[in-house]
């Protein structure tokens, strides 16, 4: 049996404890969010320590903005956000004066388990034609539908189905799974159309017009995230080796066969530089110039895996001088491998809101208002179809990222990843994150990417089962 170690850094960064050395691991995980923090406590939990490296406040939030791709439609998105003089934010297209315009409001949240703490906890399985692309994409097969949806059985905890009534989804994993109840009484006519699963294994599911009740990664109005499983992993009493580093900030990954002395050879990825402090990073609104942190370094002695999400983790990789030539040399930034690709496949899914009238008021006995009266109401406006594609193309936004570090084929120079998320060109290196997907996976990429997460876990144990036998 054979214990490996981890470390997973940030907005989180994990890092495995070691024997050996100080600040040595076998693993080091950057990211705590849905890639990077179940990794890391199921790393944990088969005996590979890791110590995690995260930003551990509730107060802690990045503010990202961003803006139209024309001009002409810049001025006429209605939840444009503008910074008043006292610092706060101000959304709407009528801001007083003085007002400084900062675009379309994009948050992050720097804290343990990523985005799977601020998000809407929306959870949704990718179409089947998805995971069908990049299995075409890379020639890997394990990407296939069929094959996939074993990392959902394996992570799900499901809430809303009997224990066992189904082999397609999971009843014993760490992610709490829940629908949402359309069963009072005056919604039964509803039943059949809201009761739908949208995360079922039918073959017709993605076909299906109509209505289906939202899935939430959560239980009983509770959230569930990788902050949970991380923190039942540190608080189990049969003492997983995993350690949370809080307030860290991972500058840079550091390479060996960089040198003359490595002439020849791939580079390979050996640890990290970090600081330690808090509101560290200047996207935080709390940053300011005196803020500085106290350098430090981690190695791995097997692989660092970058969990740090669409923006930022191609952020880190061109820190540490992996990326675009060009862009590397303009910022004076060592190169360590020319990987074109890395920043441009980003890529999103858009929404904007639509409203609808039904032809009789029977939704109105689901809530619980005060005035039941029913009273006339002025007509919508009528408005043409052009109108409607101005009002959609002005107005549409979304907060799903996708795509900066794409998995491709060998054949593709814009590929970052291969099919087992590792960076081409440089060994003991993977990203799990929104990045690797080279397509927009579903209506939210939350849920692909917790399936990622376990993808790559069972990755590491087929090697490891590979070398050394059976392994836990």
């Amino acid at each position: 049996m054979h214990f490996p170690r981890v470390l997973v850094p940030p907005a989180t960064l994990a890092l495995c404890n070691s024997v050996e050395a100080k600040n040595t691991y076998e693993y080091i995980v950057v990211g705590s969010g849905p890639g990077g923090g179940p990794l890391a406590a199921n790393l944990a939990r088969h005996g590979h320590s890791n110590n995690t490296l995260a930003i551990n406040d509730p107060l802690t939030r990045w503010d990202f903005f961003v803006s139209r791709d024309l001009p002409e439609i810049e001025d006429q998105f209605e939840f444009t956000t503008w910074r008043l003089t006292d610092g706060e934010f101000y959304v709407s297209l009528d801001p007083p004066a003085d007002a400084e315009r900062l675009g379309i409001y994009y948050p992050r949240a720097g804290v343990v388990g990523g985005c799977a703490i601020h998000n809407a906890a929306t959870i949704s399985l990718p179409p089947d034609v998805d995971w069908q692309d990049i299995a075409e994409i890379t020639g890997d097969d394990s990407w296939s539908v069929e094959n996939m949806r074993q990392y959902l059985v394996r992570l799900e905890r499901c809430n809303y189905l009997a224990n066992g009534s189904t082999s397609d989804h999971g009843f014993n994993g760490y992610l709490d799974t829940s629908q949402a109840d359309p069963s009072r009484e005056s919604g039964l006519s509803l039943f059949e159309l809201l009761g739908r699963d949208v995360n079922s294994a039918d073959p017709n599911r993605d076909n299906i017009l109509g209505l289906f009740t939202p899935h939430t990664h959560s239980r009983n109005g509770v959230r569930s995230s990788p902050a949970n499983y991380l923190r039942a992993t540190l608080d189990d009493p049969r003492g997983y080796p995993l350690t949370v580093q809080e307030n860290t900030l991972v500058t840079k990954v550091l390479f060996s066969n960089t040198t003359s002395g490595g002439k020849g050879k791939e580079p390979r990825a050996i640890g990290l530089e970090y600081l330690r402090g808090k509101s560290l990073y200047s996207a935080d609104p709390r940053h300011g110039r005196n803020s500085r942190g106290t350098p430090g370094k981690a190695f791995a002695t097997k692989e660092v895996i970058l969990a740090r999400g669409v923006f930022n983790t191609p952020q880190i990789l061109k820190l540490s001088g992996v990326g675009p030539v060009d862009e590397l040399r303009k910022l004076k930034i060592p190169v360590v491998r020319h990987l074109p690709g890395i920043g441009t496949g980003l890529s999103d899914n858009y929404e904007a809101v639509l409203y609808g009238t039904f032809e009789r008021p029977f939704l109105n006995n689901l809530t619980d208002n005060v005035f039941t009266e029913n009273r006339p109401c002025a007509p919508g406006v009528e408005c043409t179809d052009d109108w409607q594609r101005r009002y959609l193309r002005a107005q549409t936004y979304s907060h799903h990222a996708v795509g900066a570090c794409a998995i491709g084929s060998d054949d593709n120079a814009l590929a970052v990843l291969d099919s087992k998320f590792r960076v081409r060109g440089i060994k003991s290196l993977r990203v799990v994150d929104g990045s690797a997907f080279p397509v927009q996976p579903g209506k939210v990429p939350s849920l692909a990417t917790f399936m990622s997460a376990k993808r790559l876990y069972m990755i590491f144990w087929q090697m490891l089962e590979s070398i050394f036998g059976v392994v836990v």
